[in-house]
C-alpha cells in the first residue's frame, strides 16, 4: 500500500498516470485500479466481479472497460456492467493534489443492501445462479435479515408464475429448517431456494391481478360458501375475487386457513394431495414472510385448488370398488373411534397384525383393519407408517392414502418378516453371464438377450419390492 494521508493513499504524479494510462495499487481489501481517460482520473476495484479476472489487463475504448476472461463490459465512470450475468464495479473515491493522484484504500458500492438487492432481483428475472449465489452473500454481509431474502423471493415467485409452484414449496421447506442450520447451510439453503424459485418463474407467463369484490364485503359465512361454489363449478375469477375479499375484509388466519381448507377438501383427494400440501405451504409461508402478504401468497394457490380432479371423479376409486362412499363412512366414524379408545396411548402393540392386514386385495378389510387398530389405541404416526410400508412394497387400490412421514422406529416390526416372505418368492439369484473384451474379442460389455427372457412381469414386480424392502432395512435400527 502506498503513502496514506487524511484517509487517501497516493498513487503517483498526474503525469504518470497520464504517460501510462493505467495504473494499479494495494487497497485495504483489494487491489485498486486507477485510469486516466478522456480527461478524467477513475478508480475502481481492480478484480472483474465476475469471476475476479484483473481488470488492468483488460482494455478502455470510448469509455468501456472490457475483460479479456469472459468479454465482461463496464462503463468505466459508473462501474456498472452491460452484462448482467456479471455485476457492476465496485468504485472509490480518486482525487488530483498538488499534481498528485490519490484515491481511498477500499472500493465500495454506494448502497451495499440496495445494490445487492437490486442485483437478487437480476438473478431471478433471468435465473442467473451465480448472480443469485453472489447476491445473498452480499445482502447476508450487508446485515439482511434472512427472512428478508426468502420475502423478496416468495413475492417474485408469487407474481411471475401463474400459480404456486415447487420453487415456492423449496423456498418455504428450506425457510422453516434454516433457525437450526449453522451460518454456511443457511447461506446454501437460502441459495437452493431462492434459485429454485427462479427456475419455476423462468419462461413463464406472470400472474394476472384481480380484484376484490367491492368495498363492503359480505358475511364470512357468505364468502365460504361462494368459494366452495365456485370452486366446485371451476371459476377461478369468482374464487379468487372471493377470497381477496375475504382478505382484504381483515379475516384473521385461522379464518382464512378454514376458508381454503374446507373448500379444496370438498373433493376428495384433490389432485393427489398436492392441492391441500400447496395451500398448507401457503400458509407457512406467510408464517415466516408475514401475513400482511396474504393477498400476494394465498391467491397463487387458486388456480389448482379449482382445477384439481377429486378421486371421486376417477376410474381407479369408482370400479371395479367404489371406494369413496366406503371412506366417507369410516370419517363418519372417527370421532366415536378415538373416544372409544381401550388402551392408553403408546400402549397399542398389534403392528406385525395390522401390517399384515393392510396388504390385503379388499379396500373393506383393509379400512375395517384400519378403524380396529384406532379402536384399541393405535397412535396415528403408527398407522402412517404402516400404510407407507404398504405402498413400499405392495400395490394396492388405497395407495393414493399414503402420507409422507415414517416412523422408523416401527419399520423393523413388520418390514423383515415380509422381507424374508419376498426374499423366499425370488429364490437364489442366477449370476450373470458377460462376454468379456479382449484381443480376440472386442465386443463391448453387455448383457445377455435371454435377461429379458428370463424375468416375466411378476418377476420383476417381486424383484422392485424386494430391492424396496432391502433399501428399508438400510435405515431400521438393529434394536427397536
Amino acid at each position: 500500500m502506498g503513502e496514506m494521508r487524511k484517509g487517501m493513499i497516493r498513487v503517483c504524479t498526474l503525469d504518470e498516470l497520464k504517460a501510462r494510462g493505467k495504473m494499479v495499487v494495494s487497497g485495504a481489501r483489494c487491489p485498486i485500479l486507477v485510469v486516466y481517460h478522456d480527461g478524467k482520473v477513475q478508480a475502481l476495484d481492480n478484480r472483474c466481479p465476475h469471476l475476479g479476472f484483473p481488470l488492468h489487463r483488460g482494455s478502455i475504448k470510448d469509455g468501456i472497460l472490457t475483460c479479456h476472461w469472459h468479454h465482461a463490459r463496464f462503463d468505466l465512470a459508473s462501474g456498472a456492467t452491460f452484462d448482467l450475468w456479471a455485476d457492476d464495479v465496485p468504485r472509490c473515491r480518486a482525487e488530483v493534489r498538488g499534481g498528485e493522484v490519490w484515491v481511498e484504500p477500499e472500493a465500495r458500492y454506494a448502497d451495499e443492501a440496495a445494490h445487492w438487492r437490486r442485483r437478487l432481483g437480476d438473478g431471478m428475472a433471468h435465473n442467473l445462479g451465480l448472480v443469485i449465489a453472489k447476491s445473498v452473500l452480499g445482502l447476508k454481509k450487508a446485515g439482511v435479515d434472512e427472512r428478508e431474502l426468502v420475502r423478496e423471493a416468495a413475492l417474485f415467485g408469487a407474481w411471475n408464475r401463474d400459480g404456486w409452484g415447487t420453487g415456492l414449496t423449496v423456498l418455504t421447506a428450506l425457510a422453516n429448517l434454516s433457525p437450526a442450520l449453522s451460518e454456511e447451510e443457511t447461506y446454501l439453503a437460502l441459495y437452493k431456494g431462492i434459485r429454485r424459485v427462479a427456475s419455476d418463474c423462468d419462461g413463464q407467463a406472470p400472474r394476472r391481478a384481480r380484484e376484490k369484490l367491492g368495498e363492503h364485503a359480505p358475511p364470512y359465512a357468505t364468502l365460504k360458501r361462494w368459494l366452495k361454489h365456485w370452486t366446485l363449478v371451476r371459476h377461478r375469477d369468482g374464487a379468487e375475487r372471493t377470497l381477496l375479499t375475504a382478505i382484504s375484509s381483515g379475516a384473521s388466519p385461522g379464518r382464512l386457513a378454514d376458508l381454503l381448507l374446507s373448500t379444496v377438501t370438498d373433493r376428495t383427494y384433490a389432485d393427489g394431495g398436492h392441492a391441500l400440501d400447496f395451500i398448507n405451504k401457503a400458509f407457512e409461508c406467510l408464517d415466516v414472510i408475514g401475513w400482511e402478504h396474504a393477498a400476494d401468497i394465498l391467491p397463487t394457490v387458486v388456480r389448482q385448488m379449482v382445477m384439481a380432479e377429486g378421486r371421486e371423479e376417477s376410474n381407479s376409486w369408482r370400479h371395479p370398488v367404489d371406494l369413496v362412499p366406503l371412506l366417507e363412512a369410516a370419517f363418519a366414524e372417527l370421532p366415536a373411534l378415538n373416544e372409544g379408545r381401550r388402551a392408553r396411548p403408546g400402549a397399542w402393540r398389534g403392528h406385525r397384525a395390522l401390517a399384515e392386514d393392510i396388504l390385503a386385495d379388499d379396500p373393506a378389510t383393509i379400512v375395517e383393519a384400519l378403524k380396529t387398530a384406532i379402536r384399541e389405541g393405535a397412535q396415528g404416526a403408527e398407522r402412517q407408517g404402516h400404510r407407507n410400508f404398504q405402498h413400499a412394497i405392495g400395490d394396492d387400490p388405497t395407495r393414493d392414502l399414503r402420507v409422507s412421514r415414517i416412523p422408523k422406529q416401527e419399520w423393523r416390526k413388520f418390514a423383515e418378516p415380509r422381507g424374508r416372505q419376498i426374499a423366499a418368492r425370488l429364490g437364489k439369484k442366477k449370476k450373470r453371464s458377460r462376454v468379456t473384451p479382449g484381443p480376440k474379442n472386442n465386443a463391448p460389455l453387455r448383457r445377455p438377450k435371454t435377461q429379458r427372457e428370463r424375468f416375466d412381469a411378476h418377476d420383476r414386480d417381486d424383484q422392485f419390492h424386494a430391492h424396496s424392502v432391502k433399501r428399508i432395512r438400510q435405515h431400521v435400527p438393529t434394536e427397536v
